[in-house]
């Protein structure tokens, strides 16, 4: 099934001289190009799109021609979209790729198990280049490892993989195939007791109740709005509410409110049902 449209962590880089805005059902946020050609293009594949048919649906969203063009342009360059000689554009293997990554939260809680007080550890070797560490670190935290000692990262060890499955996913995801990574336990009580801060709990328990009723408002009367708006809302909301799921902790019931996450996902499944009810019937009308 296509994912619904902007829903990738690469849209969060915003373009402020080409941004449109968009009212959605609770606040004002903007949607860029950017955000709109892979959109439609993630929505669409495996099949390609026509540059008629994205530079239609940019106008319809308030963007110039010459906005989508360079946005456009500027995917190719990173190589994140391809063209063929058809005048026609997708997405390229390395934007696909990410997909898998983002398509986790879909598992909803078969991701987890019950956790037993070990950790995950991964070290970071020494002499790292500057873009290397930061590229591992960054892998790291998509999975919800905190720096918890000097060059070990940590975090609870209730995901449902195994050691290898972990570290061949990390490694995807631009993790050094140097780290180490390992499962470990009887770690001092006051130092497990200050791993537990690391993550703010409050916070992650109010993104959670804050984009489901965002989403269950926008869910409410989905179709009935004008198509550009609900077009706008399934970017923004199921865009942000994706990248909350996607790069959430997943962290044990000992340590947070597990239902709250549920809801969400739930809730999420039914309005990316809605979004992609809408974003299929809009691009079957422009490749007529």
């Amino acid at each position: 099934m296509p994912n619904i449209a902007g829903l990738t962590l690469m849209s969060a880089v915003r373009h402020p001289n080409t941004m449109a805005t968009a009212k959605t059902t609770t606040s004002t946020h903007t949607i860029t190009p950017k955000d709109l050609v892979e959109g439609f293009l993630r929505a669409a594949n495996p099949e390609p799109l026509t540059i008629k048919s994205l530079l239609t649906v940019g106008e319809t969203l308030g963007f110039s021609a010459n906005a989508i063009r360079v946005a456009i342009s500027r995917l190719c360059a990173k190589e994140q979209v391809i063209s063929d000689s058809r005048s026609c554009y997708r997405l390229t293997d390395k934007t696909l790729a990410i997909n898998s990554f983002t398509d986790r939260w879909r598992l909803g809680e078969s991701r987890v198990r019950p956790w037993q007080a070990h950790w995950i550890c991964c070290h970071l070797p020494q002499g790292m280049g500057r873009t290397e560490r930061n590229q591992a670190q960054k892998a790291l935290s998509w999975y919800g490892l905190k720096l918890g000692l000097s060059g070990l990262y940590i975090r609870p060890d209730n995901l449902n993989l195994s050691i290898q499955e972990l570290n061949s996913q990390l490694i995807d995801v631009a993790l050094t195939p140097n780290a180490s990574l390992f499962r470990a336990y009887d770690f001092q009580e006051h130092q497990t007791q200050q791993w537990q801060r690391l993550w703010d709990i409050k916070a992650i328990e109010t993104r959670y109740k804050s984009h489901y009723e965002k989403i269950a408002k926008s869910a409410n009367n989905f179709f009935e709005k004008p198509i550009e708006q609900s077009l706008s809302e399934s970017l923004i909301l199921g865009g942000d509410t994706l990248r909350v799921l996607t790069l959430d902790p997943l962290l044990p019931a000992e340590m947070i409110d597990i239902t709250l996450r549920k809801k969400l996902s739930d809730m999420m499944e039914e309005y990316e049902a809605q979004c992609r009810k809408l974003w299929t019937e809009v691009i079957a009308r422009l490749e007529e």
